[in-house]
């Protein structure tokens, strides 16, 4: 299983206050850490390392949100880039208009 550095909420490397070492993630912790990166980063953000990493978001933001088409880009970017998730069976999304 894979191990990967722990970031906190604001993506941020968590050092340890009592040995003041990076502490490190596994299992389903770091499965969930690495959709979570895989959902923030924009599809073609990483050109140099990675170029097919990430969401495209052209599927998912826009005047014409079509829930269908933003659930179909998440559950496809999630199986494709975490190769350890077989299927995503509950995805709720919330539809919030932009109001000028």
């Amino acid at each position: 299983m894979a191990k990967d550095l722990k970031v906190d909420d604001k993506g941020d490397l968590v050092i340890n206050p009592e040995t003041h070492d990076l502490e490190m993630i596994d299992g389903v912790d770091e499965i969930a850490q690495r959709i979570k990166a895989t959902l923030e980063i924009r599809y073609g953000e990483m050109e140099e390392l990675d170029p097919k990493q990430g969401t495209d978001y052209n599927a998912i933001l826009g005047k014409h949100f079509d829930k269908t088409m933003a659930s179909d880009e998440i559950r496809n970017v999630i199986m494709e880039q975490v190769p350890e998730v077989e299927s995503v069976i509950i995805l709720n999304l919330l539809h919030s208009p932009i109001v000028a």
